[in-house]
């Protein structure tokens, strides 16, 4: 089938909008209130940007033609979710007992972007299972 002919994942495409919107609007703010910006966070920066990258090429059906670029596609996966857990973890125990401090609101806030992040890696372990070369 035509590349062109195929159909786009729809569910996927509104998901891949809004991390794209957070991602903007989060990349500013970023770049505006935390500076000097560090490897890691530019490190992170690029993981989320070939994240984005291959989620349009499976929104769109574009199959991974190579078995290098399906192993790079799961390893991306895997270190989103080492970082969701990792954020998650440092994140958390802020959150009990609740006083409504800006603290726990900032850690409740992360907790919620880095939640964000789970859908991606699904998206991306099904992108490199399912495409066929």
């Amino acid at each position: 089938m035509n590349a062109a002919a195929r159909p786009i994942r729809q569910g996927w495409a509104i998901y891949l909008s809004a991390y794209g919107i957070l991602f903007a609007v989060f990349l500013y703010v970023s770049l505006q209130f935390v500076l000097p910006i560090g490897l890691v966070q530019v490190i992170s920066t690029l993981l989320d940007v070939f994240a984005m990258a291959c989620l349009y090429r499976y929104v769109r059906r574009q199959p991974i033609t190579s078995v290098s670029l399906r192993i790079a596609v799961m390893a991306i996966a895997l270190l989103l979710a080492a970082r969701t857990a990792v954020v998650l973890h440092l994140l958390v125990p802020h959150l009990l007992p609740w006083l409504g401090g800006v603290e726990q609101w900032a850690s409740l806030v992360g907790m919620c972007g880095s939640s964000f992040q789970i859908p991606m890696v699904l998206a991306l372990f099904m992108y490199a299972m399912d495409s066929q070369g």
